[in-house]
């Protein structure tokens, strides 16, 4: 018999709940989540969803709590780089668990891209 395994899942959390962690877990996969999120106050702005930042948040939140590696990434508009300073989105993120992080600037065009790893 093959077994299935699964590295990585790439999601922007909307579909993260309890019914498909118990469900990888039926299956013995602990996939390691990579997810968008752009910032405390600008995410909901820049994806156009209302809602989308809180329920961001919450698949994190409950990722972390599952004990899965979690990773998201942060594009950044040049409206929304104030969030790097003070009491913003490092800040928030690590209370979320944040472990290293790791930036990477697209230096010919008008976005910087940031990684965290959580």
């Amino acid at each position: 018999m093959r077994e299935i395994g699964i590295g990585t899942i790439y999601t922007n959390g909307w579909p993260v709940d309890e019914a498909l962690l118990d469900g990888l877990e039926e299956r013995n996969l602990h996939p390691s989540f990579h997810l968008s999120f752009d910032g405390v106050g600008w995410h909901d702005y820049l994806h156009g969803i209302p809602g989308a930042e809180e329920r961001t948040i919450a698949a994190i939140k409950l990722l972390r709590g599952r004990g899965h590696h979690v990773s998201v990434a942060i594009c950044m508009h040049r409206k929304s780089r104030p969030v790097l300073r003070g009491e913003t989105l490092l800040t928030h993120v690590t209370r979320m668990g944040m472990l290293t992080h790791k930036v990477l600037l697209d230096l010919n065009h008008d976005l910087s891209c940031i990684i965290h790893f959580w």
